[in-house]
């Protein structure tokens, strides 16, 4: 029942990143960091792919910036993010433009700081 929207609308929508990414790229866009696009295994009985690429690559994650996790992409008609309070602006930003964002949510962003 839910194998449409976990994992594979994640997959979707990474791969359309990762298209997005190459139109740039071809434009002659350059990002200031490296940026990896990956797809796990395993995530159902443990999170076992993402676990071992992290512990094998824990020196090089260890600057790391952002992390996207985008496992469930689409799922139901209300939309949900969650993230860490630095990319709340970015967040705000992209709700502004989006019209469906704004005209169906009466509150878009919730803090929980613990």
């Amino acid at each position: 029942v839910y194998g449409a929207a976990d994992p594979n609308s994640g997959t979707a929508q990474m791969l359309e990143v990762a298209r997005g990414l190459g139109v740039l790229l071809g434009k002659g866009w350059l990002p200031k960091r490296s940026i990896y696009i990956a797809s796990w295994d395993g995530e159902e009985y443990g999170l076992l792919g993402s676990t071992a690429w992290a512990e094998m690559n824990a020196e090089m994650l260890s600057n790391a910036t952002a992390y996207l996790n985008v496992d469930t992409g689409v799922s139901g008609t209300k939309f949900n993010a969650a993230g860490t309070t630095t990319l709340a602006s970015l967040l705000a930003q992209v709700c502004k433009t989006n019209q469906q964002t704004t005209r169906q949510s009466k509150q878009v962003f919730r803090y929980d700081v613990t």
